[in-house]
């Protein structure tokens, strides 16, 4: 299937599963008004209600080949788990009715349901986590997923810069040299101009 991570070889398995889940459902269709051998008990409005749920369980099978997605796979194991409990319950309920040899026919239908049930829960665990896991490298690779983020925009450069820039540890830092200086006796410092001796007061004298 394109697109998805389905095993190439469960799609023929599901599509027989549906087919065979179809052919059931319109078999409950037929004889739901019949009392005939080996299902000598009318099934009369059980029988449509889980043909119906054969039928929609069949086309819920389709659905999950051609869009492989947890959520249906999730319905069709809940279809599966719900067709295998209402039918064995009417099967408990005709056994306790009828003699065996008379509706071993429903044990047959039901032995059946509940193998290829229980085969199509199988198979949608192992979709699922097929799923999982691919979400989850997805996720890790960057590629999507849930919680991850888009990638940052590329920082713009201008001209004459150098590409990549420097990182914070190789940027050159300014050193600040701090020179002592000393003075002769006398000499007072200019900024600039270095030291300049001082003046001596003039002295007058007596003429």
């Amino acid at each position: 299937m394109g697109g998805s991570n389905q095993t190439p070889g469960h799609a023929p398995f599901v599509c027989a599963i549906a087919f065979v889940e179809f052919c059931i459902g319109i078999w409950a269709f037929v004889i739901a008004d019949k009392d005939d051998k080996p299902f000598d008990y009318e099934m009369q409005g059980f029988g449509y209600f889980f043909g119906c749920l054969m039928v929609l369980g069949a086309f819920m099978n389709g659905f999950c080949v051609l869009m492989p997605q947890r959520v249906c796979w999730q319905g069709a194991s809940g279809f599966a788990a719900l067709k295998v409990i209402a039918f064995t319950c009417f099967v408990i309920r005709v056994l306790s009715d009828k003699k065996f040899k008379k509706v071993w026919g429903f044990l047959a239908v039901d032995i059946l349901l509940v193998l290829l049930e229980a085969m199509l829960v199988k198979i949608a665990l192992a979709e699922m986590e097929g799923l999982s896991y691919k979400l989850l490298v997805d996720s890790t690779s960057g590629k999507g997923g849930y919680g991850t983020a888009p990638p940052a925009a590329p920082t713009p450069v201008t001209a004459g810069e150098p590409w990549p820039p420097a990182s914070p540890r190789q940027q050159p830092q300014q050193s600040q040299i701090h020179v002592a200086v000393h003075l002769p006796p006398g000499a007072a410092a200019v900024s600039g101009y270095g030291p300049v001796p001082l003046q001596q007061p003039l002295q007058t004298g007596h003429a």
